[in-house]
């Protein structure tokens, strides 16, 4: 019985790890209606995957999120009002995920931690589209976003906390972050960020820390970065980035949660915060020209950063170790505004160890026994 189960066990984690092998990233591509593939390892990029065609216009991708363990990437589609679906095993688009009716503009997407769910941020109509990822299909009613006082909030991109409870919306058009709770679907009052003075922040990209405490949203508008402390639901003071930083937009932690890089789109070039002071480093991180960066990705194991350059169409690449650009990587002929950027990586011993232990229907002792 012991043999067996060892062969099992064995068995098991091949399967798993030859599955989980090849680290990759996914660029959805706005003006192209596809999604580039690079290999992280070679640094070089494979053919586009081409997206369901809308009919008529275009689809214009621009949220990408994936899920590691189903091996899938979903795509949100701006202008046809749906979500794209990439099996990462092949290579291949299945067909779209339908938005419920009223859905505008769906920009923003995240998972959470499970993979059961999939949550859309619908920057037109000023809710959340819920997907079912078991299914791929969407809850038939959205969740409403309050909009106290204002026309339109423009919800533009979504975290989920760390236990999946909460999910946090940063919202464009209004200086404040919506709060949603995920156990019953409700929205929770937003969370107002600091003043301006005039106009609002242009709050357009957040993310969460590593251990959950803090998110962190850019501020196309005021050049800076706002913090929330989600344990008090409090706005804390906003982070200053350097001189001549213009335009911030991605944003990204590394896997230790000692640093964020944000890219700046207008001034080309990547800030880096300090976590544990508050503080952006004095000098930015200067992208090769011309690039225009939008998204941002970190890979832990390489330490590397990924911004995808909607006006070069290609992708820089920062060695965080030195804080030095790279060689940009090309993207094929036929690649137009690549936006959001996701990474595909080898799944965590401890989960391929988790996932081993949900599968054999005995219980596995790992190591000696006392």
């Amino acid at each position: 019985m012991r043999s067996l189960l060892s062969l099992i066990v064995a068995v098991f984690l091949l399967e798993a790890h030859v599955e989980a092998t090849g680290n990759r990233a996914y660029t959805a591509n706005i003006g192209s209606n596809n999604v580039s593939v690079i290999n992280l390892d070679t640094g070089v990029a494979l053919p586009n995957i081409a997206l369901p065609s809308p009919g008529v216009g275009m689809a214009s991708p621009t949220g990408i999120a994936i899920d590691p363990k189903k091996r899938r990437a979903y795509i949100c589609n701006s202008d046809s009002k749906d979500v794209s679906v990439v099996d990462l095993n092949t290579d291949t688009a299945l067909a779209n995920i339908e938005l419920p009716a009223g859905s505008n503009r769906p920009t923003g997407i995240a998972i959470d931690t499970v993979g059961r769910r999939a949550y859309i941020t619908n920057e037109g109509s000023n809710d959340i589209s819920v997907i079912d990822l078991n299914s791929r299909t969407a809850f038939p009613s959205n969740i409403t976003l309050p909009s106290p006082g204002v026309d339109t909030i423009e919800p533009i991109s979504i975290a989920i906390d760390t236990d999946s409870r909460r999910a946090y919306v940063a919202n464009f058009a209004s200086n404040n972050v919506s709060v949603i709770d995920l156990r019953t679907g409700a929205a929770l009052p937003n969370i107002a960020l600091p003043s301006p003075g005039v106009g609002t922040q242009g709050s357009k990209y957040i993310v969460i820390d590593t251990k959950g405490r803090r998110a962190y949203i850019t501020n196309v508008s005021s050049n800076n970065v706002s913090v929330i402390d989600l344990h008090t639901s409090l706005a804390l003071p906003n982070i200053e980035l350097p001189a001549g930083s213009q335009a911030p937009v991605g944003i990204a932690i590394d896997a230790k949660g000692r640093r964020a890089y944000i890219a700046n789109g207008t001034s080309n070039d990547t800030s880096v915060i300090d976590l544990n002071t508050g503080t952006a480093f004095p000098t930015n991180i200067t992208l090769p020209s011309p690039g225009q960066p939008e998204g941002i990705a970190i890979d832990t194991d390489s330490r590397r950063a990924y911004t995808t350059n909607g006006q070069s169409n290609n992708i820089s690449v920062i060695d965080l170790d030195r804080g030095v650009a790279l060689s940009n990587i090309p993207l094929p002929v036929g690649t137009n505004g690549p936006f959001g950027i996701a990474l595909l990586l080898p799944i965590p011993e401890e989960d391929l160890l988790n996932n081993m232990q949900q599968f054999c229907p005995v219980k596995i002792q790992i190591g000696p026994r006392h």
